[in-house]
């Protein structure tokens, strides 16, 4: 009986995933209907480059072999009302498959502590970077801004993570903040 409940969550979260998906793609199309429609091909054009740009990122996050973390990756702006991120995958054909589950996690702790410091009516934008570090490991390397409550006390909290590699929180301007987070795949 439990069996078939996970496989319908499972089914649901697929469901859900491809809502979204599709959403987001018609508003892609719609958009470039629009440009088309008013004439403004070299606007058509910047959205069709920008569309090819986000599906190669995906066809690099997907060659990962990371299906977990992708999803994760995927969903995020779908997933949180005050929260968007950007990623750039700079790693081609990596199995990190021996990875999936502890990246996956990691990336849950930390969006829920961040989101636990966050104000509701603040928009925290960021980027989540697949990349090479300076030693030849392969690093993920999250970067959230935006106005965070009792930073001191986010500080302390990132800092106690043991996964984490390094953090770095910079002060910006009116009150906001750069939290970059390292996680080594190693």
């Amino acid at each position: 009986m439990l069996r078939g409940r996970e496989q319908m969550m499972k089914e649901e979260e697929t469901v859900n995933l491809l809502r979204y998906y599709r959403h987001d793609w018609m508003n892609t199309v719609q958009l470039l209907m629009g440009y088309t429609s008013l004439g403004k091909m070299d606007k058509v054009q910047e959205k069709l480059k920008e569309s090819v740009d986000i599906a190669e990122q995906e066809r690099k996050l997907v060659n990962l072999d990371i299906p977990k973390t992708a999803i994760w990756v995927i969903s995020f702006n779908w997933r949180f009302d005050n929260f968007r991120i950007d990623y750039k995958v700079e790693i081609d054909n990596k199995n990190l498959s021996n990875f999936d589950e502890k990246l996956h996690q990691q990336l849950e702790e930390i969006t829920e502590l961040l989101t636990t410091y966050a104000t509701k009516m603040e928009m925290y934008s960021g980027t989540l970077l697949f990349h090479y570090g300076s030693d030849a490991k392969i690093e993920l390397e999250l970067s959230i801004t935006g106005a965070f409550k009792d930073i001191e006390k986010l500080n302390e909290q990132l800092v106690k993570k043991q996964d984490l590699h390094k953090v770095v929180i910079e002060s910006l301007t009116n009150n906001q903040y750069k939290c970059t987070l390292k996680m080594e795949c190693n």
